[in-house]
């Protein structure tokens, strides 16, 4: 076949399309790993696992804002939770290194805004229904005030993200007083060491005490219908993935196999077995590439149609170059005892 003026072997265009297919099918599962985990978060409301949960009746903003903003309170997020009855709308702060959640739209804000107490929020996209234009910005109204909207929580799939509503913490604090229930989050380490914190400005042993759970931290119907799809989903998606790296396996061997019929017998005299192998498994190399810009292009369709969600490429990059490493070595071994067993017929001859 003649492609771009230049002849494709059969061999390449099969291992072409399976790597695709491999390439697609880890991608999805990396997809699906990571609803997953979305779909775990959110059974806690997006809280870690070692998250502190406190209740706090009586404390002084002064004294917290200094914890805060005082370069004492490292790595991490503190909520004041259940601002409005029946809603899970959150008072947040932030400072130094904390995970990303995922955005629909807008951004997130920025460590200034969350320690301030101006009226800027993050919305779930239930919400997007009952914002209104004001002076070119979009705005809702929390609280009994109106606040600008400046990102959309929530992604592909249904999550608890999609019925929250954040806003900063002091902005919180100056609507709904101290008193409330507060979470502390962020790196294990740097909860423990928030955590600590809090309880020292709050001497009382009646202030804060530890709360396991709250109702609102269950998961409705819908969001457990999604948690149990995504597991048999993941079950497929790992059957297809294995089934194509074992057909990519064996493209690549026949592939190999037929490069190597194609060199001279002549030239396999004047070449070294190993200039012949790093000249095939450039090739090789080559077609991989070209596989993973294609496969990237197909996931990159599906996430702008928002079939699925986008996933970090730091995450793909190890499974990825893992499956073209063993593609690589499987044609190794095909090649090298080809290339062993023709010197030896030669030398015979």
């Amino acid at each position: 076949m003649t492609l771009f003026h230049h002849r494709v072997s059969r061999g390449a265009l099969l291992l072409t399309f399976n790597m695709i297919f491999v390439f697609v099918a880890a991608f999805l599962v990396l997809v699906n790993l990571q609803a997953r985990e979305e779909m775990k978060e959110s059974k806690r409301g997006f809280y870690s696992t070692e998250a502190e949960y406190l209740v706090c009746e009586d404390a002084d903003w002064n004294s917290l804002e200094d914890l805060l903003s005082g370069g004492k309170w490292v790595d991490g997020l503190l909520f004041k939770k259940d601002l409005e009855t029946g809603l899970d709308t959150r008072g947040v702060f932030y400072q130094g290194k904390i995970r990303k959640y995922p955005l629909r739209s807008g951004r997130f804000f920025t460590e200034e805004e969350s320690a301030g107490n101006e009226r800027k929020a993050l919305i779930g996209t239930l919400f997007q229904k009952d914002t209104y234009q004001k002076d070119g910005k979009e705005y809702i109204d929390i609280l009994g005030e109106p606040f600008e909207v400046i990102g959309v929580l929530g992604s592909a799939q249904t999550t608890r993200l999609d019925r929250m509503k954040w806003i900063p913490l002091q902005a919180a604090v100056e609507l709904t007083g101290m008193a409330g229930n507060y979470a502390a989050d962020g790196e294990p380490d740097a909860i423990r060491h928030n955590s600590d914190l809090l309880y020292s400005i709050m001497e009382n042993d009646d202030t804060m005490t530890d709360l396991q759970t709250t109702a609102s931290d269950k998961m409705n119907w819908k969001e457990w219908l999604g948690s149990v799809s995504v597991d048999t989903v993941e079950k497929i998606y790992i059957a297809i993935i294995l089934a194509f790296i074992l057909n990519m396996l064996l493209a690549g061997s026949y592939w190999a196999r037929s490069r190597i019929q194609k060199i001279q017998v002549e030239k396999m005299l004047g070449f070294s077995g190993s200039r012949i192998l790093v000249s095939v498994l450039t090739e090789y190399f080559i077609i991989a590439v070209v596989s993973l810009a294609v496969s990237g292009g197909l996931l990159g369709i599906l996430v702008a149609f928002g079939a699925v969600t986008a996933v970090s490429w730091l995450r793909c990059l190890p499974v990825i170059g893992g499956i073209i490493l063993v593609g690589m070595a499987v044609v190794s071994v095909r090649l090298s005892a080809d290339i062993t067993g023709r010197k030896i017929i030669l030398k015979r001859a």
